[in-house]
C-alpha cells in the first residue's frame, strides 16, 4: 500500500472493559516489525467491500430467537455473542461476526417491551 502524505498510527489495548493507550517505541515502527510483517499478511487476505457487503445482507428472524428465555438470560447470551463477533471482526472474519451480531440482535428482535 502506497501512502501518499501523512499517516496516523495508533496502537490501543482494548479488551471491551477498558482501554488505554500505548506507545511505540522506535523499531516497534520499522516495515519489518513484527506486528508490520502480521498486520501486512491479514490485510493480503482480507475480503474485499463487495464480498464483507454481501456476507452483511442478511435477513433478520420473523420473531424472537429463544423467546422462552428470561429477559436477563437473553441480555447475558447476547452480550456474549457480541463479544464473540467482536473477536471474529477483530480476525478479519467479517462472516462469522456478521453471524454472531444477527444472533444477539434475533434475540430481541422485535424489541423488548
Amino acid at each position: 500500500t502506497e501512502v501518499r502524505g501523512d499517516a496516523f498510527v495508533a496502537r490501543a489495548w482494548d479488551d471491551q472493559d477498558g482501554f488505554q493507550r500505548l506507545d511505540f517505541s522506535i523499531s516497534e515502527l520499522a516495515s519489518d516489525a513484527a506486528w508490520m510483517v502480521e498486520a501486512r499478511s491479514k490485510n493480503a487476505n482480507r475480503m474485499n467491500l463487495e464480498q464483507a457487503a454481501a456476507k452483511l445482507n442478511l435477513s433478520g428472524p420473523a420473531k424472537p430467537a429463544e423467546p422462552e428465555l428470561p429477559y436477563d438470560e437473553r441480555l447475558d447470551k447476547a452480550s456474549e455473542l457480541r463479544a464473540e463477533g467482536t473477536t471474529a471482526f477483530k480476525a478479519s472474519d467479517v462472516g462469522a461476526a456478521a453471524t454472531k451480531y444477527e444472533a444477539a440482535l434475533a434475540l430481541f428482535t422485535p424489541s423488548p417491551p
